[in-house]
C-alpha cells in the first residue's frame, strides 16, 4: 500500500514502480535495502499484473465516449 503513489503508468495501465523511491522508502523505514532490492522486482511484477487485471475487470461495461460498450446506446437511450 505504501507504494500506491510511486508508480510508472500510462493511461489505463500500471507499468511498474519507481524503484528509487521504493529503496529510499525502505531505508527510511529501517528495512534492509539489499534485501528489498533483491525482492522488489518480483513483487512489483505480480502487483502490477494484478492491478492491471482488476482495472480491466472494472472497465467492462462502462460507458466510453458517451456510448455504452455493450449496448451501443448513449446516456439518453438513443444511439450515438
Amino acid at each position: 500500500m505504501k507504494m500506491g503513489g510511486q508508480v510508472r503508468a500510462i493511461e489505463g495501465a500500471v507499468l511498474g514502480w519507481d524503484i528509487g523511491a521504493a529503496l529510499q522508502m525502505a531505508h527510511a523505514l529501517g528495512y534492509d535495502t539489499l534485501a528489498v532490492a533483491d525482492l522488489l522486482p518480483e513483487v512489483e511484477e505480480v502487483a502490477c499484473r494484478k492491478i492491471n487485471e482488476r482495472s480491466a475487470e472494472g472497465k467492462q461495461g462502462q460507458v466510453v465516449g458517451g456510448v455504452a460498450e455493450a449496448g451501443g446506446e448513449d446516456d439518453f437511450g438513443g444511439f450515438g
